[in-house]
Formats: structure tokens, sequence, C-alpha cells
């Protein structure tokens, strides 16, 4: 793509000390070679006359980086001279302009260089997003003490140079268990640990962190440590994340034990698919069921330490629509030291096929994809209407047939996110069995899903580069009259 001199002047040099003749006007500044990667650099529309630059003037304009595809890019802004005439006034020989002559690059308000043009160093500008543009302002000053006549007539004729590298993702995930057994590994039944703060880089997340798009890079991931917690696995890790690759991170810890010989209690509560009362690996643990431990009341999953020996009677709720496939109270002796554990087993009721029936379940969608995958734990306890009438999840009733409104109360005030719709309309068929599955989750707990902002919203830029190449040149002709007059400048 190229574009006029004339055009680009102004942009350019952001005026002062690179500046473009009038006579250069049908010459061409700005040559880009696009690539694959798509960047494009445009100059401003309004042109900045630095033809008479006098010392103590700052000129100043701008150029348009955009990046003309759906993905990623990085790219890097260079000034290079490549041809000057010294001044000269009675005598008295000047030295090149660029060693006087001073340039300010700076993008968002934040200023990315500051010194004078010999000085000046390839940019790394970071990372343009797909269909981002950038404006990068660029001001020339001619500092009035440092310049005398010996520079009159001086010029000094430089290239702005842009490069780019297509950018790749690749992608990371932050999760955090409760290690139990304090081995270290995530084992199953060890639940998941969510709003803990994890810093990538410095910079804050909370657990979990699902599918986060990074530039190739080696990052550093370190948690939180927290008073009363200990660490089962290293708190800080380091990885590397190749183009289009993906890296997990897992952080185990437990609570610390006010007695290093006490007692511990665990009480958990798991969905047994097959009723028979045994907690496969394929059965997914149920959280938030309310327990009862000697009359006071917990949610599942429950870990007690240091309790005082004796006698305990553990209890679970009983909910309609759901069945028991353990006992639903069970007694337990708590030694001075050892552990003791309690697993509560339920399933849905069956139904019975020539009844026409509705379920309605939710579930926590941890990478917001609005499916019920693997791993993600159920919603307990939320309310959901059929038809106007109130009931909590999960639920399973018996209905005539016909045709029935299902809507799930919304909770945006408390930073939950629907990742289906929240009110569907099912029709039953006499004998039918129908079940509605809403989603949701915690915009505090999933910090990256598909709708999620741009990474360079999130994340400092710095990172690896893509092995593909292409520079577009920005070639600036600039002739700098330093005045004509002899009264222009004072020996």
């Amino acid at each position: 793509m190229m574009v006029p001199v004339a055009t680009i002047l102004i942009v350019l040099l952001v005026s002062s000390t690179l500046l473009i003749m009038a006579g250069l006007s049908t010459s061409y500044a700005i040559s880009v070679d696009n690539g694959d990667c798509g960047l494009v650099v445009t100059a401003s529309d309004k042109p900045v006359d630095v033809s008479n630059l006098k010392p103590g003037d700052n000129k100043a304009s701008y150029l348009i980086a955009e990046n003309t595809k759906a993905t990623p890019l990085r790219y890097y802004f260079d000034i290079k001279k490549t041809g000057s005439l010294e001044g000269f006034y009675r005598g008295l020989v000047g030295n090149p302009l660029d060693e006087v002559l001073q340039i300010t690059v700076a993008r968002g308000g934040e200023e990315l260089f500051h010194g004078l043009v010999n000085e000046f160093e390839e940019l790394d500008m970071g990372i343009l997003d797909g269909h981002e543009s950038q404006q990068i302002d660029i001001t020339v000053h001619l500092s009035g003490p440092d310049v005398g006549n010996e520079y009159q007539g001086a010029n000094v004729t430089v290239r702005f140079m842009f490069r780019s590298e297509c950018t790749e993702m690749g992608t990371l995930d932050v999760r955090k268990f409760r290690d139990d057994n304090h081995n270290g590994v995530w084992d199953s039944g060890e639940y998941e640990i969510s709003n803990w703060k994890v810093y990538i880089n410095g910079e804050e997340y909370k657990t979990p962190v699902i599918g986060l798009q990074l530039e190739p890079y080696t990052y550093t991931v370190t948690e939180e440590t927290r008073s009363g917690w200990v660490a089962g696995t290293d708190t800080s890790r380091t990885v590397t994340l190749e183009k289009g690759g993906h890296q997990v991170v897992l952080f185990g810890n437990y609570p610390e034990r006010t007695t290093p010989d006490g007692n511990s209690l665990t009480v958990r509560k798991f969905n047994d698919l097959n009723g028979d009362g045994v907690w496969a690996s394929d059965e997914p643990e149920i959280q938030g069921w309310p327990v009862t431990i000697d009359g006071k009341q917990y949610t599942t999953p429950v870990f007690l330490y240091d309790l005082t020996p004796g006698e305990y009677q553990v209890v679970e709720e009983n909910r309609d629509g759901w069945e028991s496939t353990t006992d639903t109270s069970v007694p337990i002796t708590m030694p001075a030291t050892g552990s003791r554990t309690v697993l509560f087993g339920n399933r849905q009721r069956s139904t019975d096929t020539e009844k026409t029936t509705l379920t309605v379940r939710k579930y926590f969608d941890l990478n917001g994809n609005g499916i019920w995958d693997e791993g993600e734990r159920e919603i307990v306890d939320w309310q959901v209407f059929i038809d106007g009438q109130e009931f909590v999840t999960p639920v399973t009733i018996e209905l005539e047939p016909g045709a029935y409104t299902v809507r799930e109360e919304l909770r945006e005030e408390d930073g939950w996110v629907a990742t289906t719709a929240h009110e569907v309309t099912v029709q039953l068929a006499e004998g039918e069995n129908q079940t509605v599955l809403f989603g949701n989750y915690h915009e505090e707990e999933i910090m990256i899903s598909p709708e999620s902002p741009a990474l360079g919203d999130i994340l400092p830029r710095t990172g690896g580069l893509s092995p593909y190449y292409f520079y577009g040149a920005l070639l600036l002709l600039a002739g700098i009259l330093l005045g004509r007059k002899k009264q222009s400048f004072k020996p």
C-alpha cells in the first residue's frame, strides 16, 4: 500500500525536524508490504509544515497502525537516518541535525520514547488484536539553547520502518484444589477451590482461570498465600507457552491443623448415578447440600479439624425428587487423633414411565460454553419457576401433558452470568420425561471466556515472537530549513 509523501509528511515526522518538502508531493513516502499479518500504517490527513523550523519549536502529528485481520499480530517501529546535510553559516560548519533534533513517540498518553533522533532504537509496540487500530503520536522538538547559526540550511533524511510478526496465541489454565491427602496431586474426590488469588506475570486473577489466551512466552504463575492454609504444591510455577499450545498449572492447598496430631472429620456427598451406594470415579460430587453435625448446619463438602473426642451424629437433608442410596444419618465416634469420613450418596428418584415428569437442574459452567461438561459441578438451591410456581434446583415433578414455561432466577447483581437461555418452553407429551438444564458462571471465578475482553486489556504485552515477518517501510524525506535570515539565530 502506498501513500503520497505530501499526505504522509505530516504524520510521519510528526512535525519538526523531519519534514517533507512540497516538491516531493508526487513521490511516495510510505510503502507497506502487508505480508500475511494484516498491518497497515496510514498518516494523518492534516500535514504539518516544518519547512522553516526555529529553535524552541514543537511540531506534532500522528500515524495510525491498524490490524486488518482477525488474528493478533505484534509490531515494531523504528526510525533510521538515511542521509543528512550539515548546516553552514559564515564559515561555521554545523554538526549533523539528528544530534540536536529531539523526537517523542507516544501512544494512548503513554510516552514510549523521548530523546535525540540518533538515539532512537526499535520499539516493541506490543500486540495489535484483530481489527484493532492504534494512534502513534510523534512530536519533534528543536531545542533553542543547543542550536546556533551553524545549523542554518541543515536537513536530515530518515526512514520510518514498521515490521510485524504474526502471532498465534496459546492458552493457559490455572486451577486450585483441596489437597486432602497432602500428596500434591489432584486426586479423584478432591474438590476445586474457587476465588483464590493467583498472579500471572504480576497480573491478578482468581481461580479457576480457564482458557486464558496469551501470546507465546514464558510466564511465572504464583498463588496467594493465606493464613491457616498449607501449600501442598509449589506456590510459584514457570511455564512456557508455545504458539497454539496449552498449559495447565495446578495449585494444591490444605487447611493447617492447630495441633499436629489432632483429629479430622470429612463429610461429602456424591451423585450416585448407578444407585449402588459406592462413589465411582465417574460420579460427580454434589456441593452445597445441607448436612447437620450434632444439630449444627454445614454444607457439603465439610472439613473439620480438632474436634472434641466423643460421639457425633451426621445427618443429610432429604429432598423431593431425590432418593438416598446410603444411610441418611450416620453416628461416628471421633478419636483424639485420626480421621473419620462420611459419604452420602443420592440419585434422582426414578419415575414411572407412564408418568409425565419434568426435571430442572443447574450447573456451574466453568468454560462458559453453555454445555454441562465433565468436571463441572451441579448448583443446588437455586430458584427456578415452572409456570410461575417456585422450586429450587434440582427438582423433578410430575405434571400433566402440555406446555410449560421454565425460567431460572437471575442473579446478575451478584456477579452471576447466564450461559444458557434463562427461560425456556417445553412441551410434555403423555408419559414423557424431559430435563431442562441451566448454566451459569460467576464473573469473579471465571476470568476468561469466549466473550471476555481482548488479551491486551488484561495482561502486559511482553513476550516471544512469531516466526513470520512483515516489513512496512515509511520513508520520510524531510528537508529542514532552519532559518534563512541572519537574525534567525544568535551566536
